[in-house]
């Protein structure tokens, strides 16, 4: 583990647009990308741009993939376990595909690995996207009131929430605030005492 990670809650410093007062939303961020830099930018872009390649790579490229889903989901068990005596339930946020065979499974298996490897947290993959969009990192605009209606939660696996009462919205990356803020609405609304 790089001695270089180590989690955040953001602050009036960090400038997220669409999710207002995020200072008071419990957000933490472990790393700092720079958009456009490049692989060769920092360990940080490297790991991203690594985990977001598609799933359809070449045989050569998707031992990179591999590599970073299992580092972000290292990281991210960093997190929980300074909170060992909280009981946590990991929501994968939404993607720009709906479930199904053309989605991407990246943010899921973090968190199921996480679950694996965590006593107090479960994957909890309760939203989806009901129509594709065009993907943030490729220059979509982040309308939150868009994301929320295009969002939908997964009645099947909504009762699986019952004894955890905080829920955590697992992204890559935290640019505008607007995922979180369209993710943490659909979540409140059928979880209103829920810590998001």
């Amino acid at each position: 583990m790089n001695g270089d990670v180590r989690w955040r809650q953001t602050d009036a410093f960090d400038d997220l647009p669409n999710c207002p007062d995020h200072e008071k939303k419990f957000l933490f961020y472990a790393r700092t990308y720079t958009p456009h830099g490049g692989f060769s930018v920092s360990p940080t872009n490297d790991l991203v741009l690594n985990f977001k390649m598609g799933r359809h790579v070449s045989h050569a490229r998707l031992k990179y993939r591999e590599r970073a889903i299992a580092r972000f989901a290292e990281e991210a068990g960093t997190f929980f376990a300074n909170y060992a005596a909280q009981a946590f339930a990991i929501v994968p946020a939404t993607t720009s595909k709906p479930r199904g065979a053309a989605s991407d499974d990246r943010l899921d298996r973090v968190a199921a690995l996480v679950a694996q490897r965590a006593t107090n947290v479960v994957s909890f993959p309760v939203l989806d996207s009901i129509a594709a969009r065009q993907p943030h990192h490729d220059g979509a605009a982040r309308d939150v009131e868009d994301l929320v209606a295009n969002t939908r939660l997964l009645s099947e696996v909504a009762p699986l929430f019952d004894p955890v009462r905080v829920l955590v919205v697992l992204d890559d990356v935290l640019r505008t605030g607007a995922t979180f803020e369209a993710c943490r609405r659909v979540l409140a609304a059928r979880f209103p005492s829920a810590t998001i």
